[in-house]
């Protein structure tokens, strides 16, 4: 089989285990500290995924999704994924392995429909696993987010 990203090894995320919500450095924080190079780019861009995402989100309780910021998805992005659903419901399958959520892979492409159909939108880290995520940002300005 494949192997799949999964959230314990994400190297976009910051903490090597989850730790508690109050143990968290925030952007300013890390500033404050010489340590922007976790966050900024080369070119001295923001990385935002691994400011808003912590481990502990995923072993947190039972409301996982809903604590994620949201990705706002127009209709060719919304077609371009919804073709690719059963795919992508496989990667998040094997990417919230051991998290406090777990779903079969059929249940978890019939939540990425109802995002997709009912709210427009996707939770972030379930957005980055499509084949094509970084697409979505070439040549935008900013990217509307709803927070969690």
């Amino acid at each position: 089989m494949t192997e799949f990203l999964n959230w314990q090894t994400a190297p976009l995320l910051f903490d090597p285990t989850p730790m508690k919500q109050n143990n968290w450095l925030t952007a300013n924080e890390l500033l404050e500290t010489s340590q922007s190079e976790r966050f900024l780019t080369s070119t001295g861009q923001i990385q935002l995924y691994p400011i808003m995402i912590r481990k502990v989100d995923f072993v947190s309780g039972e409301r996982i999704l809903q604590s994620f910021p949201y990705i706002k998805l127009d209709r060719v992005w919304i077609n371009k994924i919804r073709k690719n659903s059963l795919v992508l419901a496989e990667k998040i399958f094997c990417y919230f392995t051991d998290s406090n959520i777990s779903k079969s892979i059929h249940n978890w492409q019939k939540r990425i429909i109802s995002y997709l159909e009912e709210q427009q939108r996707l939770p972030f880290p379930l957005f980055r696993l499509f084949s094509s995520w970084e697409d979505f940002f070439q040549g935008k300005q900013f990217i509307p987010f709803q927070s969690a």
